[in-house]
């Protein structure tokens, strides 16, 4: 499962600093380590897993919108 993550502008800089090697070993890390976590959310992997079964997917302003509404 890959992660989008997003960073700070600084983030970006100092990673564009690295060689080819260190910047793809420094995105690995952070995708192994941000699975790790979504993976420890109760049910977060088997409702991902229905969604792609049933197809079952919404837009991202539908979600962003769920998100914020958990927030509250």
């Amino acid at each position: 499962m890959d992660i989008l993550i997003e960073s700070t502008k600084s983030f970006e800089e100092d990673i564009a600093k690295l060689d080819e090697r260190d910047r793809v070993a420094v995105i690995e890390k952070i995708n192994h380590y941000a699975s790790l976590y979504l993976q420890s959310i109760p049910g977060f992997v088997s409702s991902i897993k229905k969604a792609e079964q049933s197809n079952d997917w919404v837009s991202e302003e539908e979600f962003m919108r769920a998100l914020d509404a958990l927030e509250d």
